[in-house]
């Protein structure tokens, strides 16, 4: 284009245009030696980047301290590429997917549906914050008022009642409260005499009702123990309407659990950068030195979702909604439009009507199948369904990648004797020992630890959880996810070998070695504390306390020490007599210190102890010899001058006056010279032994 365009002008103009271009050229040419070079930043600006969103409802500052590390975690795992971390509000969030300015979106769970019903996002792992020490992958909504609220108890009583909550659009704060409300025949847009929603944080909402300025409050879980827990309010201060209990939950909760926020990839993203930007994240550690465990978090694989899905769905505020809602009233037009065609073919419309509704009904069911083949399309996991003659009825694209199988080799065959025939040992596997088998014949839901055989003959570890499904009463099927659990088990004998390793290195040592939890349970110890507790393995003593091992009086002294230690954060060393279970008394130095967890908390403390029998007996000894005649036991005149000299101390500041008695042995050098010196020596020893009878004990 650029020639043509010369060339149209003339031969004169492209002479001159040339030359011109030539000069221009040239001290380019000569200035970019003295042009400052930033090797760093044009390196890193030539790395691909990956552009993290990350839905942000505070300041900057505060969500920046929050997620930041994650991008630090990233950009140090993967450093052929340029991390960059923005932080967005919703629409700015939406805007960035629709123009594709992101690679991967870390919202919340309803955002999320909505932007993969519309821009085909797909979870690649799922958040899992850390509460009081917990790590929750799950979360749900609370509905609350005072405890003073004597006419609110139950959701039937909030008919009439005010509301305050943060946003009408939020899963935690409205929509998982909503749903709760509607399956109890209560329409939340309509019970309550008004609502008012005034935008986060949550902690305006609590404090909206502790004011009196609302009835009711909606919350997602977790923001009630967290005022608690900052001394901002009592949790007795507070009624939780349908309060349920989930296992393994700790928190206070109203509705049903939903997953966590997700971590979706745009379709844009090549599989492998998305792959490795999950398997960083899951790897991810609290140990790691840059790790953002340190902020609360961590990632898992990603959940299943589709519960979020189906309940927007039933409250129509899903993106596919509104289409559903057209799509029913073009239906009802065409039924009302057949039926005006008049009396004489009603027949025919009636027919007409059935078929219309048949395909509805078809077409409905056709979009959940979809649905459901999307979802589990994409899931990590391995899923297939078997009926109750063993045939596999449905396997997913990750089932067939973990075995090796094409997905002809599979549907319609048994997949107990395909990939599930013979145990961990090599000996056969009957197939009424097989936890699916099972479920189908009693319903019962199973989750185990087996293994699996690929195509290829090779074997891995597997994490099964066998579901049945049931039609009119009777199973139909089940349904099985599993996980390749190879990492976890090598990790788990990683660790068991470290543990083995540690435990043989304190075996070796002659020294006691134990440690205990803040409640003085021994939680470990060596082979030497175990021969002193009586115990043949470290079970006879993990478990127990001082006073189950010990006699009472020296259990009575260890937890006064052990209590000292804790309370006090002290390093303490001590010395007990303690007996061995053959009788034999033994002197031993402990010293004891505090353990502390990464939050600065003592969580128990860790002993040693060493027999000094024979050291404190050497230093007896040697004191003897220092003070003591060896021949009579009598004071020397070392120790002499030492008493005397503090008896005149003693005498010059009370001012006392004192003597000094000196016996003479008379004849003495006779008996040696006629007796010898043997006899001599025996009567010095019945001399001494006839002077302390003499004196008191003091003297």
């Amino acid at each position: 284009m650029d020639s043509v365009s010369v060339k149209t002008v003339g031969s004169g103009f492209t002479t001159t245009y040339r030359l011109a271009f030539s000069v221009l050229i040239a001290a380019l040419v000569m200035l970019i030696p003295a042009l400052p070079l930033k090797a760093d930043a044009t390196s890193a600006d030539l790395r691909p980047p990956i552009r993290l969103g990350v839905l942000s409802y505070r300041a900057n500052r505060i969500a920046s301290e929050r997620w930041q590390p994650t991008a630090d975690y990233l950009q140090h795992s993967l450093p052929q590429f340029h991390v960059e971390l923005l932080l967005l509000r919703h629409h700015e969030l939406e805007a960035a997917v629709k123009n594709r300015a992101v690679d991967f979106v870390l919202t919340h769970p309803d955002q999320y549906i909505k932007l993969h019903a519309t821009d085909a996002l797909r979870a690649i792992a799922t958040l899992t914050p850390v509460t009081d020490g917990n790590p929750l992958s799950q979360f749900g909504g609370v509905i609350f008022t005072r405890a003073d609220q004597g006419s609110i108890k139950t959701l039937q009583d909030l008919p009439g009642t005010t509301l305050v909550t943060a946003r009408q659009d939020a899963l935690g704060v409205y929509i998982a409260q909503q749903w709760t409300l509607s399956e109890a025949n209560l329409d939340a847009k309509t019970i309550f005499a008004s609502q008012l929603f005034i935008g986060p944080p949550q902690e305006l909402t609590v404090e909206s009702v502790m004011a009196g300025e609302a009835d009711v409050g909606f919350v997602r879980t977790g923001v009630l123990e967290n005022l608690a827990n900052e001394g901002l309010l009592s949790l007795q201060n507070i009624r939780v309407i349908n309060p349920r209990s989930e296992l393994g939950f700790p928190l206070l909760l109203s509705t049903d659990l939903y997953p966590e926020w997700p971590l979706a990839a745009l379709p844009h993203v090549e599989p492998s950068v998305s792959n490795a930007v999950a398997l960083h994240l899951q790897w991810m550690t609290k140990n790691s030195f840059d790790a953002p465990g340190r902020n609360g978090y961590s990632f898992v694989p990603p959940l299943d979702y589709s519960a979020v899905d189906a309940v927007m769905l039933k409250l129509n505020i899903h993106p596919r909604s509104g289409d559903l809602a057209r799509q029913k009233l073009i239906d009802d037009l065409l039924v009302w439009t057949v039926l005006a065609l008049g009396i004489g073919i009603v027949t025919l419309l009636i027919f007409s009507a059935r078929v219309k509704r048949l395909n509805k009904a078809l077409q409905h069911s056709i979009q959940n199948l979809q649905l459901r083949d999307s979802m589990l399309e994409r899931l990590g996991d391995g899923v297939y369904c078997m009926d109750n003659q063993g045939k596999t009825a449905y396997i997913n694209p990750a089932a067939l990648k973990m075995l090796g199988f094409s997905e002809e080799e599979v549907i319609a065959s048994n997949t107990h004797q395909l990939f599930h025939h013979t145990r961990a040992d090599g000996h056969h596997y009957p197939l009424t020992d097989c936890p699916v088998f099972k479920t189908l014949q009693d319903s019962h839901e199973r989750q185990v630890e087996d293994r699996f055989y690929r195509k290829d003959g090779s074997s891995f570890p597997v994490e099964i959880n066998a579901s049945a499904i049931k039609h009119a009463g009777r199973v139909h099927s089940a349904v099985v996810v599993f996980r390749d659990i190879s990492e976890r088990r090598e990790m788990m004998n990683q660790i068991n070998y470290q543990r083995g390793l540690l435990q043989s290195v304190i075996d070796a040592t002659s020294d006691l070695i134990f440690y205990k939890d803040s409640a003085g349970i021994y939680l470990g110890c060596n082979r030497a504390f175990r021969q002193i507790a009586g115990a043949a393995h470290n079970d006879q003593v993990v478990g127990k306390k001082d006073s189950e091992l010990f006699d009472q009086q020296l259990a009575a002294e260890f937890e006064r020490t052990d209590n000292q230690i804790l309370k006090h954060r002290l390093v303490e060393k001590h010395e007990a007599w303690i007996s061995y279970p053959d009788g034999r008394r033994v002197l031993f130095e402990t010293l004891k210190t505090p353990l502390y967890d990464k939050e600065n908390q003592v969580t128990g403390l860790v002993g040693i102890s060493r027999d000094i029998t024979l050291r404190k007996q050497a230093e007896d000894d040697i004191a003897k010899l220092a003070f003591f005649d060896s021949l009579t036991q009598l004071p020397n005149r070392r120790l002499l001058m030492d008493r005397i000299k503090t008896s005149l101390n003693t005498s010059k500041r009370n001012g006392e006056q004192g003597a000094v008695l000196m016996i003479d042995l008379d004849n003495f050098k006779v008996v040696n010279d006629t007796e010898g010196h043997d006899a001599g020596d025996q009567v010095l020893r019945e001399t001494a032994k006839r002077l302390t009878l003499s004196v008191r004990s003091m003297d």
